[in-house]
């Protein structure tokens, strides 16, 4: 789950509204001693506090009113968040917006109030997203973009990507999560540095790494999370005031720490985060519900390096907290490891009734997701966006039709002028005449021939656009398949014929995945593309580590002869480019074989090598290897499947930066390809 984060904006309002005037100083010490019980979890107290002070103001302006009702949709928000999405509250939170967008729905109010109108939006959005409906929430939110829009501020663009991020995490399109996050985090840097942009801008870098451990890039999960620590660490001394919330984001930066370095095998790394984690958060206050999730983590991680004994104290001690303090999301994990635990020390009947436990809060939760679904009209959200998206291409098209028309108009002036010219001059410019005519058949061609390239382009676009959509939506359910395999084959006492069967399953939906995923990168462009500094030395050790074992399994040797090198590229792609041919070089190569890699300097370039000594590639497909959807595709040396379409994206993304792929290559006896990219264009 991403991590919780908020905006509150204190607008603020001076007879704007040419009405009763608003009394901002004022205002602003009630919200600010009410909010700061709101902090203290003591909600009745800071809602007393709150209306007993309003009520001493005289004649409250429109702007008064506004704060009035915002406050408490704020306080009874976060409070809501704060207590597993505590439904009443939420409620509470949902009717105070409407009666913030009530005092917005008159046009004079909605210009003289342009920052509580943006406010408004995104709040009501804010309130039907955390309940659960992420169409109607983007909607709100889509409002609110357009009142900040009109601003021309890159805070308030920040507050709409933000948001967006989390409504395409919701939908597990998680690359396009990552990338709203590092935007919102980019355009808060550049913002004035109140407490509100301090506490949304380290928890957008946070969400980014949550999104690229789902894309399984964790060194870019990892340099999130240590970039959101400096930050929390660098701009925390300016909050004295706010230590609990420093103290919860320390911890939950912790716990993401630990659960990726969990999940990479590396136990002594995440038993060492984990604790700090728990050591934070189990004092701040706030964030005791992370903590519980935490321990259980590291419980996990004590029953994996065979410590029983501390593996049940701690399950132990998680059992307390949550009679005390109630979780919906570490409840079902309580159960889960404390049948797993049972189980390992060998006490089955003991764990049965913990094991009936869980799969029944599990099919609850499930059932609550299939609802949610249902509730959201399945891709409604997508279809939303999609409508956004036609809605620009409608706009671009007028704007082409426009064009269009204003040619064709110029094109008639134009004719009109020659055929007088030529009327004029015909009786002694008969070699003229028959020139012009030639020009206007060339250009007439030439014409046919630009329109008949541009639809071919256009056909191009909209056939890659299709695709790319096809293979998006494809691999949600295919990831759904093989996540429900995989986790079948965890299962004991399966017959031997039913582990072969989702074995199959996983191996096929695993190949879907990467086919779905080449096909995702088709048609990468220049333009497009966001470049960074990246040290390719360490890009290469990363992605040997991470290939490491698929070489392992053949008994291979990967060695590195590597010189240190930054260059300007896009990160992610280069990465697909450099694995690419490291995991070819792994699947063509025999067991045992060694396969070399190489990144040097030479002569104004950067060079990668990549060279196994494996079967080679015959003549006859060496014109045909970097053609999309090629036929020169052949299995591996142990049978790996081929899809045909990983070099020739690498191709296209090379050639993006400016660089070449090329390869050298005798059947039988190994081939090596070269990457080679411009350092000064860089």
């Amino acid at each position: 789950m991403p991590v919780l984060f908020f905006i509150i904006i204190a607008a603020g309002s001076c007879n704007r509204h040419g009405g009763k005037a608003d009394h901002y100083a004022a205002m602003r010490k009630i919200t600010d001693s009410a909010g700061y019980l709101a902090d203290k979890q003591e909600l009745a107290k800071a809602i007393r506090y709150f209306d007993t002070h309003y009520a001493l103001i005289d004649e409250p302006g429109t702007g008064d009113e506004w704060k009035k009702y915002y406050f408490k949709q704020n306080a009874y928000y976060l409070h809501a968040l704060l207590n597993n999405n505590n439904k009443k509250n939420l409620e509470l939170a949902s009717a105070y917006a409407d009666s913030m967008l009530m005092l917005m729905k008159d046009r004079p109010a909605k210009e003289a109030y342009p920052d509580e109108l943006r406010t408004t939006y995104f709040a009501k959005g804010d309130v039907l997203f955390a309940m659960g409906y992420f169409p109607d929430a983007f909607r709100f939110y889509y409002q609110g973009k357009l009142v900040a829009d009109q601003s021309g501020n890159k805070c308030y663009h920040a507050l709409f990507d933000s948001r967006f991020a989390l409504l395409n995490y919701k939908e597990a399109k998680f690359k396009e999560a990552a990338s709203l996050f590092l935007q919102a985090y980019r355009d808060d840097l550049s913002c004035n540095l109140d407490f509100e942009t301090f506490a949304a801008t380290q928890g957008a870098m946070d969400n980014a790494g949550l999104s690229y451990e789902h894309l399984g890039m964790a060194d870019s999960a990892e340099n999130c999370y240590r970039t959101a620590i400096a930050y929390i660490k660098r701009n925390a001394p300016r909050f004295p005031d706010r230590a609990r919330f420093v103290t919860d984001a320390y911890g939950v930066t912790y716990g993401y720490l630990g659960m990726m370095h969990q999940d990479r095998g590396n136990m002594d790394e995440a038993e060492t985060w984990f604790k700090k984690s728990i050591m934070l958060n189990s004092y701040a206050g706030n964030e005791k519900h992370n903590a519980q999730l935490i321990q259980l983590k590291l419980a996990r991680v004590y029953m994996e390096t065979g410590r029983m004994r501390q593996t049940d104290s701690l399950i132990n001690a998680v059992r307390v907290s949550l009679d005390t303090l109630p979780n919906n999301r570490a409840e079902p994990e309580w159960q889960k490891i404390k049948w797993n635990y049972l189980y390992a020390i060998k006490q089955p009947q003991k764990a049965n009734p913990y094991l009936l436990e869980y799969l029944q809060l599990k099919d609850r939760a499930d059932a609550g997701e299939r609802k949610m679904a249902v509730a959201n009209a399945g891709s409604s959200f997508q279809r939303i966006q999609q409508d956004y998206e036609l809605a620009i291409l409608k706009k671009e098209n007028e704007l082409r039709t426009l064009s269009l028309v204003v040619t064709l108009g110029f094109s008639v002036m134009a004719i009109f002028i020659i055929f007088q010219v030529w009327r004029n001059w015909r009786s002694s410019k008969k070699n003229n005449e028959t020139l012009s005519l030639l020009n206007n058949q060339i250009t007439e061609q030439n014409n046919q021939m630009r329109k008949t390239l541009n639809s071919l382009e256009q056909s191009q676009e909209d056939n890659t656009r299709m695709m790319q959509i096809v293979a998006h939506d494809l691999r949600n359910p295919i990831g759904g398949i093989t996540s429900i395999a995989a986790l079948m084959l965890e299962d004991e006492g399966r017959s031997g014929d039913d582990v072969m069967m989702l074995e199959l399953i996983k191996t096929s939906g695993q190949n879907s995945l990467e086919m779905v995923s080449d096909l995702l990168q088709v048609h990468t462009r220049a333009e497009a593309l966001k470049k960074e500094p990246v040290d390719l030395s360490v890009m290469l050790h990363y992605c040997v580590d991470l290939l490491h074992f698929k070489a392992e399994a053949k008994k291979q040797q990967i060695n590195l002869q590597i010189d240190t090198v930054v260059l300007m590229v896009n990160r992610e792609k280069m990465w697909r480019v450099i694995s690419n041919l490291i995991a070819n070089a792994i699947k063509f190569s025999p067991t045992g074989a060694t396969i070399n890699v190489v990144l040097k300097i030479d002569a104004g370039h950067v060079l990668i090598e990549v060279e196994d000594f494996g079967i080679g590639v015959p003549e006859e497909m060496k014109d045909k290897v970097f053609d999309m959807y090629t036929e020169a595709k052949r299995p591996g040396t142990a049978g790996e499947q081929p899809f045909g379409l990983g070099l020739a994206i690498s191709k296209q993304i090379v050639e993006a930066h400016n660089g070449r792929i090329w390869f050298v290559s005798k059947p039988g006896n190994g081939t090596t390809f070269f990457v080679q990219l411009p350092v000064l264009a860089s």
